[in-house]
Order: structure tokens, then sequence, then C-alpha cells
């Protein structure tokens, strides 16, 4: 019941101000898409891959730029730079996680520890993951623009889903999603942006100096 309430708490702002005949409504559109042969045809799978989503981000966090040390997670109240969406002289005061390195580079803030994990990826302060090495979704054999392709068309799904899940919340779904299914897609939404990111920063570094990561 805690985990459940937890959930329920760190609902989107977006869903939580909507109204429960808006929710509703969302809701039904959502699953009408989900339900529909053109979306079933459009997701490439749902399989994708073997490894924990949420254990692998937490040990998948990427060493520092700076100095090469992995960083911790750490749950604390952090700096107004660390959190996108608020004003220059906004105070915080909630905690929230984010990575620290030993040398001081501190990662964006947010709500969620795995959400924390993927940022701190994205966010140009860590050493990008070898492409080789990138664990999900079958993309590591294929060409750019294809696993491009392939993972936009996962993300969408992955998106629609959560969506869904988080509207069944709003709504008082009477068998709604549990706590650990729904980290699990925020997770692999997770890795579907940083595998994108990757093949970003993986053609910018091709294109500067004709050596790929």
């Amino acid at each position: 019941m805690e985990q459940r309430k937890a959930v329920i708490t760190n609902l989107p702002a977006a869903i939580v101000r909507l109204t429960l005949p808006d929710a509703k409504k969302r809701l039904s559109e959502a699953q009408a898409i989900l339900s529909s042969d053109e979306h079933y045809q459009a997701t490439p799978s749902r399989n994708y891959g073997d490894l924990d989503p949420l254990d692998s981000l937490a040990e998948g966090m990427q060493p520092c730029c700076a100095c090469g040390k992995k960083p911790e997670l750490k749950l604390e109240i952090p700096k107004a730079s660390q959190l996108t969406g608020v004003p220059p002289n906004y105070v915080p005061r909630s905690r929230r996680w984010f990575a620290s390195c030993v040398c001081g580079i501190v990662g964006p803030a947010l709500k969620e520890k795995h959400l924390a994990c993927g940022a701190w990826n994205r966010s140009g302060l860590a050493i990008p993951l070898a492409w080789k090495d990138f664990p999900f979704m079958g993309v590591v054999n294929l060409a750019p623009d294809v696993a491009k392709q392939r993972l936009s068309a996962i993300k969408d799904d992955l998106d629609l889903r959560l969506q869904e899940a988080y509207l069944r919340l709003r709504v008082g779904d009477d068998n709604p999603p549990g706590p650990r299914f729904v980290a699990s897609l925020s997770a692999y939404r997770e890795w579907a942006l940083y595998g994108l990111w990757l093949l970003l920063m993986r053609g910018k570094t091709h294109r500067n100096t004709g050596v790929k990561i």
C-alpha cells in the first residue's frame, strides 16, 4: 500500500491536474491507440532484453568526465541549478535523487532514483557508454538510422504505456498497475532515451573526428 501511495504521489503534474472526467477520457483514448492494429504494426518489440532495467540503470551509471570516478546516488535537498523549470531565485525544500561525484560534480535532481541515473548518463557530465555495450532493445548491430527508428518507435510505445498506467492510477482503476511495473516501464524509457542520445553523440563524434564511440 505504501509503495502504491508513492507511485500516486509521483504522478506527473499534467496527469494530477486532470479532472476525473478528463482523465477517464484520456485513458480511453490511450487504450484505443494501444489496442489498434496501426500501433501494433508501428511497435518493433516489447521484448527489450534480459536484464532488469532498474538494477541495470543503477549499476550502469557512467563515470564522471572530470575525474573518471563513478558517482554515488544521493537523496538530499539539491541546488536550484540541478532542477529544471524553476526561477533563478527558487529555494529547493524537498529532497531529490541525484548523482554526486567525489570531485564535486553533481547531476540533475529528480524525484525517482532511476530517473536520476538516466539523467546523469545523458547530462554530458558522464563518460558515454560504448555503443557496443548498450544492453537493451536489440540495436547495437543495426545501422545507426535503423537503430534510431527502432528506439524511437519503442520509446513512443513506452510513452503511451506509461501514460495509460498513470491514468489508471489517477482514475482509481480497480486493478491498478503495481509500482514495480510502472517503474520498470519508466526505466526502459530511460534506456531508450539513452540509446537515442548515444546515437546522437556517436554521430557528432564521427563527423568531428572520424572516430565513433
